[in-house]
């Protein structure tokens, strides 16, 4: 897997739809038994068969708690089983479906090496067209797109905003250039952001902050500990006070 590649691994695989999983308490706690069996024999394909078998049997007709399956084979990397889960879903009317070409363009993102952005980027758009309102669909297309018309990237992400109007798009382009190592124009989307529409993460880019992180070593030795400090964590004070001091240290970082 080549290490600059449209979609890092790593990065996809932390956010599959974890939030989907904490919304259900029930098939919540039935996936984690099939993870630790997965986990406990990462090499044989048939860890967990029969707690699958029940799974499956119980919540085949829960989309979200599908999905959730797909997505922890699709973190071991089992593409066939993640597939056939996702097809399942986009199979049945009685779904939205959504989630099921979301997973099948995550899917395609992973097991492209070439970065070419089409078949990822034509599942995420049929996952926007089945639900609006489904932002990791937007997110993952621009992600995805960004080596391709970085211009059509951030584009999406305006379609997004019509939608959903207090989405940080300038934050999510920021944190795209800072992937392809293009600072200056990380900062220039930074600079354009509203602070009302952003959070913490957004001042860390997200999964982006080890990156930031070391990017505080380019500036003077007086400024790196209080850089690396309010980058990394949050303070004790309000809100609006501690993005305005991360908004000032990245920035400070993005400009060095």
């Amino acid at each position: 897997m080549k290490t600059k590649k449209y979609l890092l691994a790593g990065v996809l695989i932390l956010s599959l739809s974890t939030p989907a999983i904490a919304q259900d308490d029930s098939y919540k706690a039935a996936l984690n038994p099939i993870i630790s069996a997965m986990e406990a024999a990462p090499n044989d394909p048939k860890a967990g068969k029969d707690l699958i078998k029940d799974y499956m049997k119980m919540y085949k007709k829960n989309e979200k708690a599908l999905i959730a399956l797909g997505n922890i084979y699709l973190a071991q990397h089992n593409y066939d089983e993640a597939s056939k889960i996702a097809n399942q879903v986009v199979n049945n009317k009685k779904m939205n479906g959504s989630e099921g070409y979301l997973l099948l363009g995550d899917i395609a993102a992973l097991q492209d090496s070439i970065g070419n952005a089409g078949a990822a980027a034509t599942q995420y758009q049929t996952a926007i067209s089945l639900d609006p309102h489904n932002v990791q669909a937007y997110e993952r297309y621009a992600k995805v797109y960004r080596h391709v018309n970085a211009d059509v990237a951030v584009q999406k992400l305006e379609e997004l905003r019509k939608v959903e109007p207090n989405y940080p798009v300038e934050a999510t382009a920021a944190e795209i250039m800072l992937n392809d190592g293009k600072y200056a124009e990380a900062l220039a989307w930074f600079d354009k952001a509203q602070l009302s529409n952003m959070s913490e993460d957004n001042f860390s880019f997200r999964m982006q902050r080890p990156c930031l992180l070391a990017m505080a070593r380019r500036l003077p030795t007086t400024m790196q500990f209080t850089a690396r400090r309010y980058v990394a964590t949050s303070s004790s004070t309000s809100r609006s006070q501690t993005l305005r001091r991360q908004w000032r240290w990245t920035r400070k970082i993005l400009s060095h």
